[in-house]
């Protein structure tokens, strides 16, 4: 069995959430939003987040001795949430990742529109 902790990584248009997990058990749990406006402050803003939230990550990993992680991402920014160069760089090494972003299906079909006769 696979013993590597997990780091979860939810994303949605506004906030990032990122849990480390080894064996069930809650290590680290950092959390984030943005609110500015305008497309290019949300970027600036949402790569500084990126990288505040990589670096407390690295800092809790460091403190339980933890040198390489799996990665889980969901969300709809999952593919630019995490930079897994960002975490190498701060010592953490990256085993595999996995994005577990639902997939949507065809969705709810409407009612049938009721026809009146003439």
């Amino acid at each position: 069995m696979n013993n590597l902790p997990v780091l979860k990584i939810t994303s949605a248009f506004t906030s990032f959430t990122a849990i480390l997990v080894k064996d069930k058990q809650l290590l680290c749990h950092t959390h984030g939003g943005f609110t500015s406006v305008g497309s290019e402050a949300r970027k600036e803003e949402k790569e500084k987040m990126k990288r505040d939230i990589v670096t407390m990550v690295c800092e809790c990993a460091k403190v339980y001795g933890i040198d390489t992680i799996e990665v889980e991402v969901k969300g709809p920014l999952s593919t630019s949430l995490i930079d897994l160069h960002c975490l190498e760089s701060n010592g953490v090494n990256v085993r595999w990742g996995k994005d577990k972003t639902p997939v949507p299906h065809n969705g709810c079909v409407p009612n049938k529109r009721i026809r009146l006769r003439k």
